[in-house]
């Protein structure tokens, strides 16, 4: 939601991000906050979409929460986003095979993602469409 609020010449950029750009683009998950805070039905997600990138082991952002600080949903939501990210094409570089992805899930299982939401997602993956 809150890339709706930055540049597409940053989202869609194909170089290296500038600092003041990585900056900007970590305050994504407020910007999505502040507008679903707007909107009466989302406003009880803004909490998940606030926190998308925290990080199981409290590295992420925007405020550094850890394990189950973070709430279930945005746990979720942090591991499908990951995986889309990865699955998909970008400006900069080709989408990842399945086996790649789920490489990457179980190496960042307990750091970046929940080690139960990764099992589970290992266990039953998407199937290709």
């Amino acid at each position: 939601m809150g890339k709706l609020e930055i540049s597409e010449d940053i989202i869609c950029k194909t170089g290296k991000l500038t600092n003041d750009e990585t900056l900007l683009i970590k305050k994504h998950p407020e910007m999505g906050e502040k507008i679903v805070e707007e909107v009466n039905f989302l406003r009880p997600i803004k909490g998940f979409i606030r926190h998308h990138h925290e990080w199981f082991d409290g590295e992420g952002y925007p405020d550094g929460l850890a394990g189950d600080d973070i709430e279930l949903e945005a746990r979720i939501i942090a591991l499908a986003d990951s995986f889309d990210f990865m699955k998909s094409d970008v400006p900069y570089r080709k989408g990842m095979p399945m086996d790649a992805c789920i490489k990457e899930i179980k190496k960042y299982s307990g750091s970046q993602f929940d080690p139960q939401i990764a099992k589970v997602f290992i266990s039953r993956p998407p199937q290709a469409s």
